[in-house]
């Protein structure tokens, strides 16, 4: 206080240094709960908007619900020519969601504190994501608020921003370039299965850039990049959104309008959008093996990733089906002898890999066992082709009484209920960016996991995984520095430094995201 008296006297008044806070005015008030009008609740997300610039899916989970909450997640896949088929376009549209999440900061953190979150980032399916979630009384106004920030930097010239703006936008792109650029510079200190995990997904996928690819990319872009990623003046967009929780369409369809107002008007047509979305690889019939060394100088330890591809899961349900399967099948049998038995190391997996929509079952190890003079990570694929090699003869004698537990364990999986309406709202959103919208696949895979017979699992394992005629695998290697690799590592193709770039650009699409 200034002047005299204590606390409780008179006499002064509050320094203007302290104060209280502004009203919060995203701080929720109504939490009522809505009802469905006119007829039962849908079991699945329905679309009330279908237009050629927007598609918006609606479901609500109000007072009749398994999520009886005054709370909503709203969604939207924004599709643009800005895309991800270049390092510079991909590395551009991370730079800005970066930056207008810094920029944000005086809408995020009151947003927040009333129990408010945002996200904004670019999907490898392609476009990019914006998303709001919280109290649905107040989600409209915060919306709104966030999507002004957007629209504020949408195009032009650094020169056309007021001072105090051109101040904010230049130093939050350089703190964000910054950042990520050491983000993926410290990327060469990921664990050895993460680096061989990565890799072969950049073999796969189309839209997938190396390390040294993205920084550079990255570390070349201006402000003028930045600005240039939502100018109105030289694109298109199109959202697809979601919206579920404890709103109605009519909340549902304002929150997409307040999204569009923001947007270019320019509409990017289906075909349009088809054309840029993000495409996978199928590996040739055949053993391929791609070696590449730890790029972490003070990890010593090798890693190995066994993919056998299978084919869409959107297109053939029933490969995916059995794939899920054996993946169940196999996890617990690959830990228990390449961790527990021969105690390789610590990080065993046997799991269903989905890269895109493409569906293979996989298995990784990370060893400090194979180390250079023990012939590195091949010593590790010596050790995954005798597991799977034993897992064929443990698939012979499976006993009807075991093939019903693996199958109740995949199934029990599939249907178990999601905890929180962010979980199921995440199962919803998958059906969307990929454009497949069959928001009852959990279902309808666990059926046609009831129904695989003892004789289709094994046949299915013998396609996937033994049959030189039919499987397609590919193997990444990864050893310790200097790596010494066989000149020949027959029956596999062997592909070195100078046959990888190649070897993509040849290769088919066993899935390309948006195509059913």
């Amino acid at each position: 206080r200034k002047g005299g008296g204590g606390l409780g006297g008179g006499g002064g008044t509050f320094s203007k240094l302290l104060s209280l806070p502004p009203k919060n005015r995203f701080i929720a008030a109504d939490f009522a709960l809505k009802k469905s009008g006119g007829g039962a609740q849908t079991p699945y997300p329905m679309a009330v908007v279908a237009e050629e610039g927007a598609r918006l899916w609606h479901r609500l989970e109000g007072l009749a619900s398994a999520f009886p909450l005054p709370k909503a997640n709203f969604m939207c896949h924004i599709e643009t020519l800005r895309t991800n088929h270049t390092a510079r376009d991909a590395m551009s549209i991370t730079l800005w969601a970066a930056v207008l999440r810094e920029l944000a900061q005086p809408v995020l953190y009151p947003g927040v504190l009333a129990g408010y979150s945002f996200r904004l980032e670019r999907l490898e399916e392609g476009g990019y994501m914006l998303a709001v979630s919280g109290y649905n009384d107040k989600l409209k106004p915060y919306l709104e608020a966030l999507m002004q920030v957007i629209a504020t930097y949408h195009g032009g010239k650094a020169s056309d921003f007021s001072e105090e703006e051109r101040e904010a936008m230049e130093s939050a792109f350089g703190k964000q370039k910054e950042r990520l650029v050491l983000a993926l510079r410290n990327k060469h200190f990921s664990d050895a299965y993460r680096q061989a995990y990565e890799y072969s997904r950049w073999l796969l996928e189309a839209n997938a850039w190396t390390t040294a690819q993205a920084i550079a990319a990255l570390e070349a872009l201006t402000i003028s990049d930045f600005l240039s990623v939502g100018d109105p003046a030289n694109q298109k967009a199109r959202a697809e959104c979601l919206a579920h929780g404890n709103l109605d369409a009519a909340d549902a369809r304002t929150l997409l309008s307040a999204v569009r107002a923001a947007l270019p008007s320019a509409v990017l047509t289906a075909p349009q959008a088809q054309a840029m979305r993000a495409k996978v690889g199928q590996v040739p019939i055949g053993t391929w093996v791609s070696q590449l060394e730890n790029e972490n100088p003070e990890d010593g330890n090798s890693a190995i990733e066994v993919q056998m591809q299978g084919g869409s899961m959107y297109r053939d349900p029933e490969m995916d089906a059995v794939v899920t399967l054996l993946a169940s099948a196999m996890r617990e049998p690959a830990f228990d002898e390449l961790r527990t038995k021969q105690q390789l190391g610590y990080a065993v997996f046997a799991f269903k890999r989905v890269i895109l929509g493409a569906a293979a079952l996989s298995v990784i190890v990370q060893s400090p066992r194979a180390r250079v003079g023990e012939d590195g990570a091949v010593l590790l694929l010596d050790r995954v082709d005798a597991f799977l090699l034993d897992f064929a003869t443990h698939l012979e004698n499976l006993s009807q009484a075991e093939l019903e537990e693996y199958r109740q364990a995949a199934v029990s999986t599939l249907l178990k209920r999601p905890q929180d309406l962010s979980t199921l709202s995440e199962q919803y959103w998958a059906e969307i960016t990929s454009k497949q919208f069959k928001f009852d696949r959990n279902a309808h895979t666990a059926a046609l996991i009831s129904a695989v017979t003892h004789t289709a699992l094994r046949g299915a394992f013998s396609s996937l995984v033994l049959d030189p005629r039919s499987a397609r695998r590919l193997t990444t290697l990864l050893s310790p520095p200097p790596a010494e690799w066989p000149a020949v590592l027959a029956p596999a193709h062997l592909l070195g430094k100078q046959q990888v770039s190649g070897w993509r650009g040849s290769l088919g699409y066993v899935h390309e995201c948006g195509k059913q």
